[in-house]
C-alpha cells in the first residue's frame, strides 16, 4: 500500500469504467470496498474525478473479511441481499459476496482470469465494462 501511494498518480483506471461508473451513479447508490488504504483509493477516485460518483468508501481488515463489511452495509442501508452486488475480480470476492447471500459480478480484467472467475460460479461475469451495467439494469432494483 506504501509503494501503491507512491506511485497512485500513474494508475491508470480501465478503458470504460470511468463512463460506467458515471452512468451507475445516475440510477444507483456506489460505494467502494476494499482491503487497500483509504487514502490510495479516495486519492485515485479523486485523479480520475469521480468522487461525486460514491456514497462511501470502505476499506477492511483482511482479517474479518469482506461479507461482514457487506452484511454492515446492508444492516446501516436497510437493504435487502437482492439490492446489493459487489463488483470484483477476484476468487476471494466472490467468495465474500457468497457468504454475504449477495450477488457478485465477476470482471475479468483484474486480479483473476475468466476460468478461475467461472469456477466460482458468479453472478455474472463482465468481460467489459459496459456489460456491468446491461446486467444490473436486468436484476437489481433502483435504490
Amino acid at each position: 500500500m506504501k509503494l501503491l501511494k507512491q506511485d497512485i498518480a500513474k494508475v491508470k483506471i480501465y478503458k470504460g469504467m470511468k463512463e460506467v461508473i458515471k452512468k451507475l451513479n445516475k440510477k444507483y447508490k456506489l460505494g467502494i470496498v476494499s482491503s487497500n488504504s483509504k487514502e490510495n483509493i479516495e486519492k485515485f477516485v479523486e485523479l480520475n474525478n469521480l468522487m461525486s460518483c460514491f456514497d462511501f468508501v470502505l476499506n477492511y481488515s483482511l482479517f474479518f473479511g469482506k461479507s461482514k463489511v457487506f452484511k454492515k452495509i446492508m444492516r446501516k442501508n436497510k437493504l435487502e441481499k437482492n439490492e446489493l452486488v459487489y463488483i470484483g475480480d477476484e476468487v476471494r470476492d466472490i467468495i465474500a459476496a457468497k457468504k454475504a447471500g449477495i450477488g457478485i459480478i465477476a470482471v475479468v480484467w483484474g486480479m483473476n482470469n475468466k476460468i478461475i472467475l467461472k469456477r466460482k460460479k458468479p453472478s455474472f461475469i463482465a468481460d467489459k465494462p459496459s456489460e456491468i451495467s446491461k446486467f444490473l439494469e436486468k436484476t437489481i432494483k433502483k435504490i
